[in-house]
């Protein structure tokens, strides 16, 4: 019915002109049943896109992916693997170099998530691959301008402060930071006031 056509090699099916082995102008559906699509690919709107359901009666969309658009895993107990073919997570991403995960704007700001290989560090990294923020998981410490926290919280910088807290309200004394030593909730070592 003219609707099938080989030229030079090619199938195509919807086209007198196929460009590629097999080329086909508009839907492609694979079903279990006459009513149950199971994969669809499709030219939304003139834009790639596939579309993934359920096996069952009335066929459920769960995984939709397009060129342009919203794509979307639908199940909420899926599980996505980058670099791993066992996520035992939402998402797990995985990787022999260290795993990372970017945030970056339209132009050159940017920022890392940075699982570091072999050892059990988090860094947060800006767009050059400097650390701001590191996490020791081996020893529970965090570090803010050094890598290698030596305490619970240690916080490093070049600045003359590298560590400030304000209050934005004058109503009479406080105490700025508070430390204390011992098991007993009375061991004070000291205040710094303001």
């Amino acid at each position: 019915n003219g609707s099938h056509n080989f030229t030079s090699g090619n199938v195509g099916i919807g086209t007198t002109s196929p460009g590629n082995k097999l080329e086909v102008r508009g839907d492609i559906a694979v079903a279990i049943s006459d009513t149950q699509d199971i994969i669809k690919l499709s030219d939304a709107g003139n834009d790639g896109s596939i579309e993934l359901y359920t096996g069952e009666s009335t066929p459920v969309l769960r995984t939709k992916l397009t060129a342009y658009g919203d794509s979307y895993f639908g199940n909420s107990n899926a599980k996505l693997g980058i670099g791993t073919t066992s996520p035992d997570a939402n998402l797990v991403v995985a990787s022999s170099s260290g795993a990372t995960i970017k945030l970056q704007d339209t132009g050159s700001h940017a920022f890392s998530l940075v699982c570091e290989n072999n050892s059990n560090f988090l860094n947060f990294k800006e767009g050059g691959g400097t650390s701001i923020l590191s996490i020791d998981g081996s020893n529970q410490r965090v570090g803010i301008g050094t890598t290698l926290p030596g305490n619970t919280l240690q916080v490093s910088g070049s600045s003359s402060t590298p560590l400030s807290s304000e209050r934005t309200t004058n109503s009479g004394g406080f105490a700025m930071l508070q430390g204390k030593m011992g098991d007993s909730a009375s061991t004070t070592a000291g205040h710094v006031y303001s």
